[in-house]
């Protein structure tokens, strides 16, 4: 959508029985000039017709990072400092990318909001996500800097020696960005950060929209820090242990510690409205009110880890679009995990929510 329809979208969807007349005045335009933007709205599906009703189609905004992820790897011992024979793959990632990739195969509309450069990469990152269908208005294509790129090359086992990442551009998705889709974050029916973001963006997003339903990708131990102080206006949030206890103010030494009390604990320390703690191979704790509950990892195959949290948490925002109960939810999202782990791509190619019950029948 233009400037012009974002901002006639946003005054009918606080005012919809205003006129065209009335949108013109507000808006120090001619009123033929409101009728053309409004057959736009009515031809991209926005407004449903007559009386300004609104589509509002339950969807997913996903807030975060777009990567390209290079990885190399030795075919014989590594010799350093020189040129190795191996193999080289590139693949489209980011949490937040790979969050809302996960969704769409599951069947939930998206829109994404990022940043990528006017490159290459950037290109290939755009077009795999509108294969996808998921709404890419929100990315925004930067002339001077290079999209994320995430470098890492391992040895002829696979143990990763060295790793460069190039991520300065996930800084361009500022607060002053951000205001432009103020209406798109407004009416989401489930709000997903990574915190791959600025901590002041954070802080906006989390304490302006804290009304909605916010779930929070932690990412790692140095980026959990970010929203330590806006726990209690998270609707869901899924750390590690090692996480969780950072974000509570625990000595790290507790972090082995697994008994139900003091998962509960930690949990309950949280403050978000609902909690899932990984346990790694242990599996998860679940923490929603009065609810609580420890669920094992069934037997897995395991192919390849990277991007089973992004799919466990794609997995809980699915469930409460379809509005299942927690337990089943946490089921749910653990089931796109395992799947995902058993796979070789980082978001599996063959998820679908079909796909997803099999599984949680035939194995949870």
């Amino acid at each position: 959508m233009t400037d012009r329809e974002h901002e006639i979208l946003k005054i009918i969807m606080e005012e919809p029985m205003i006129s065209q007349e009335a949108l013109a005045n507000r808006l120090n335009i001619q009123r033929s000039s409101v009728a053309v933007h409004i057959s736009n709205l009515i031809k991209k599906g926005k407004i449903l017709g007559k009386g300004y009703i609104v589509n509002q189609e339950a969807y997913a905004v996903v807030i975060g990072g777009c990567n390209m992820d290079i990885a190399g790897k030795c075919a014989n011992p590594m010799i350093l400092h020189d040129s190795n024979v191996g193999f080289v793959s590139t693949s489209t990632g980011g949490v937040g990318r790979n969050i809302a990739e996960n969704l769409a195969r599951l069947g939930v509309s998206v829109k994404m909001i990022s940043a990528v450069g006017a490159d290459e990469f950037g290109n290939v990152i755009l077009e795999e996500l509108k294969q996808l269908k998921v709404d890419t208005e929100g990315i925004l294509v930067h002339q001077s800097h290079r999209t994320s790129t995430y470098l890492a090359v391992s040895d002829e086992t696979g143990d990763m020696h060295v790793a460069i990442s190039q991520m300065g551009i996930v800084d361009e998705i500022s607060i002053a960005y951000l205001e432009q889709f103020d209406m798109t974050i407004e009416h989401a029916t489930c709000i997903v950060l990574d915190t791959n973001l600025k901590e002041e963006v954070l802080q906006y997003l989390i304490s302006k929209y804290n009304h909605k339903k916010i779930f929070v990708d932690t990412v790692s131990t140095t980026k959990a820090i970010k929203v330590k102080a806006l726990l209690d206006k998270i609707y869901f949030v899924k750390p590690n242990l090692l996480e969780a206890n950072l974000l509570i103010g625990r000595e790290a030494a507790e972090s082995g510690e697994a008994n139900l009390e003091l998962l509960h604990e930690v949990a309950e320390a949280l403050k978000a409205r609902k909690v899932v703690i990984s346990l790694g191979s242990g599996g998860v704790f679940g923490a929603f009110e009065d609810k609580a509950l420890r669920m094992e990892t069934p037997e897995v195959q395991i192919v390849n880890t990277t991007g089973a949290g992004d799919a466990f948490m794609a997995g809980m925002v699915y469930a409460e679009i379809k509005d299942m109960p927690f337990e089943k939810a946490v089921k749910f999202g653990m089931a796109c995990s395992i799947h995902n782990i058993e796979q070789r791509d980082t978001v599996s190619k063959a998820l679908t929510d079909s796909t997803i019950s099999q599984l949680i029948e035939e194995r949870m």
